[in-house]
């Protein structure tokens, strides 16, 4: 019994100290994630534009201007309607300079956009660079936009990418 118990204790005690690792995952609040505290899981509670490259002014747009930009830039039907725009750290390769995503996908979940932005003293400003993934024959979740400009698989299907450049004006 007193082996038993020994034995108990030492296993109680390994498990202890596994799970009280110093690097423990913490839960960070979405807002903490930038130096400017930007709200991730809505981007247009932050202030994001664009900078004019005639008057060096940030001009600053709504949701509903970067989901028109979208439909009119991949030339999708105007009746597409997206998600929310969420804010995303993108991956990065080392030695790239960190960045966001602008990030929605539409309503019917074919089609996955993201805007590659910065985060500046202003505000998050929204480069003329995009990655749209679409996909057809997704049984559950159709490819998504992890970086610019790469598209995750959706194993059962296909996943189209069409990445664009455009200037900001």
């Amino acid at each position: 019994m007193k082996k038993f118990l020994s034995s108990l204790i030492l296993l109680l005690v390994i498990t202890v100290l596994a799970c009280s690792d110093d690097n423990t995952n913490e839960v960070v609040d979405d807002k903490a994630l930038s130096k400017k505290s930007y709200v991730m899981d809505e981007a247009f509670k932050n202030n994001v534009g664009y900078i004019d490259s005639k008057t060096k002014e940030f001009i600053k747009i709504t949701e509903k201007k970067l989901k028109d930009d979208w439909i009119k830039i991949h030339e999708l039907d105007p009746k597409t309607q997206f998600g929310t725009i969420k804010l995303i750290e993108a991956q990065t390769e080392e030695g790239e300079k960190p960045y966001y995503m602008l990030n929605a996908t539409t309503t019917d979940g074919r089609i996955n956009i993201s805007s590659k932005a910065y985060g500046t003293d202003m505000g998050i400003q929204v480069e003329g660079e995009t990655c749209k993934c679409e996909s057809s024959g997704c049984e559950f979740s159709g490819c998504e936009v992890v970086r610019m400009c790469g598209c995750s698989s959706c194993y059962s299907g296909t996943c189209k990418k069409t990445h664009t450049l455009t200037s900001s004006d």
